[in-house]
């Protein structure tokens, strides 16, 4: 749930710095007159707002389970828009129209034995195919070691024209552009080798690192380092996490707190470090909102409002002044924070939406559509053309000053047909089951809706799912 007033500790997305990432990103591969793909890879954050909008853009998404193929599925996202990167899976037939890649020789032997008839790419493991460490500076578990007797005669009997994509990604913290360069160089010698002439794409993973900072590079970096030695024949995949969604969010917390340890003040807030991953808490960056007049401290450590000895935040500058009621604001948490969020002791934050068009409500994005009283007018000539327009099935919120008035389901009917029943002064809906001060309360309340397929139990499932974790103030009437 995350439309109720702002209430501390929460995420804070800003969608539009995912789509500037996404559209960089995007014009460095047109400038080199490529028309390379862009597949996000969704472990980063799985938030619908931004798979929604990543959607919208055309862009492909990177999954490594059935749980994430699944989710995207239930997103509405093309089947041939999803690489599936899992490590183990038996059924090869779900992904036929997605880009299977396989990571060990047994799923090769296994399609191989299935008739490989399904197109597939295989991951490789360069650590060992070169005699210098550009690709070992960290030893990886993933791929086919594709040079071992046992790999190079397989491919060697059998037909690969249904071997459409070689793809490796590095485990190693080593991001320099040139490397990328180098996979790719690699990649094309495999080709060469091994004759696998029908190969489409070269998927070269992610991690890279995006920054106007030192030590950090621009996707021009990379695209122009790959592009150089790429062959126009074989689209690359680039499979970007971070880099398209890191700056995107912040995190909100309130200082409530302050005590005298010696010589020490300790501030607490009602947030934890526990909502902040270990994977990005050393590289944030933070600032404070001074919002309290009242006494100011200069403190030491900052700590969560948890029981953990260990719930250390910051460690502050003795020059920084703060009083209770003052905003800790954490910036550039988007990867992996609301994936990885641990809700020991304080549960998981809430996470708002930079804008007012469009409100998430448990793990669903809804649009907003009109006022209610857009619809309905008090001399009785309603005007429904606003709504009219969601000619699907789904879920829709009435809401009221941040408050959930209501949540319904459509499922038998279009959207708009079930609400035009709540509207309608003669209509057996909301309105002939309310008080006068619900009326009102309904009139000045805005209408959202998030379209969804499924089964008429599916749909009443998810309804009844967001009724108990948002408890709207008028229930089933």
């Amino acid at each position: 749930m995350s439309i109720n007033t702002r209430k501390t500790p929460y995420y804070l997305l800003d969608l539009e710095k995912v789509r500037t990432n996404y559209l960089s990103f995007q014009k460095s591969i047109k400038s080199v007159g490529r028309n390379d793909i862009i597949a996000y890879s969704i472990k980063a954050n799985y938030n619908p707002a931004i798979i929604e909008l990543l959607k919208e853009l055309d862009a492909f998404f990177e999954v490594c389970s059935d749980y994430e193929y699944d989710l995207m599925k239930n997103y509405g996202i093309s089947a041939s828009h999803i690489i599936v990167n899992g490590c183990f899976y038996n059924d090869f037939s779900k992904y036929k129209d997605s880009i299977l890649i396989i990571d060990t020789y047994d799923q090769l032997l296994k399609w191989v034995k299935k008739g490989g008839e399904e197109k597939i790419g295989i991951r490789v493991n360069l650590d060992t195919i070169t005699f210098d460490n550009r690709f070992c500076n960290k030893k990886s578990r993933f791929g086919l070691q594709i040079q071992t007797e046992q790999v190079s005669k397989l491919l060697k009997q059998i037909n690969t024209k249904n071997i459409i994509c070689l793809h490796c990604h590095l485990s190693g913290n080593n991001r320099e552009p040139s490397i990328y360069r180098d996979i790719i160089i690699q990649l094309q010698k495999i080709c060469d080798d091994y004759r696998l002439n029908d190969i489409r794409y070269f998927d070269i993973g992610g991690g890279y690192k995006i920054s106007s900072k030192d030590g950090f590079w621009s996707f021009d970096d990379y695209v122009s380092e790959v592009s150089a030695v790429s062959r126009q024949n074989i689209q690359l995949i680039f499979e970007p996490g971070n880099s398209l969604v890191r700056n995107c969010a912040e995190y909100h917390t309130e200082v409530v707190a302050v005590k005298k340890i010696g010589n020490d003040n300790i501030f607490v807030v009602d947030g934890s470090s526990l909502h902040i991953p270990k994977s990005n808490f050393k590289t944030t960056e933070y600032h404070f909102e001074h919002l309290n007049k009242r006494k100011k401290y200069s403190g030491q450590r900052l700590y969560g409002n948890t029981c953990k000895e260990s719930d250390l935040l910051l460690t502050l500058n003795d020059n920084e002044m703060i009083a209770i009621g003052d905003r800790l604001i954490i910036e550039n948490i988007g990867a992996y924070s609301l994936n990885e969020v641990n809700p020991l002791i304080l549960g998981i934050p809430n996470v708002y939406l930079k804008m007012n068009k469009q409100i998430i409500i448990g793990n669903h994005l809804f649009n907003f559509v009109c006022q209610y009283s857009d619809c309905y007018n008090k001399n009785g000539r309603n005007n429904y053309s606003a709504i009219k327009k969601i000619s699907e099935t789904g879920l829709y919120a009435f809401v009221h000053n941040g408050i959930i008035i209501y949540i319904g389901v459509a499922y038998s009917r279009n959207i708009n047909e079930r609400v035009v029943q709540h509207f309608r002064k003669d209509s057996g809906g909301l309105r002939k089951k309310l008080s006068q001060v619900h009326i009102k309360e309904l009139e000045e309340s805005y209408l959202y809706v998030c379209p969804l397929n499924g089964t008429k139990q599916s749909l009443l499932f998810e309804e009844a799912l967001l009724i108990g974790l948002c408890k709207p103030k008028l229930n089933y009437l």
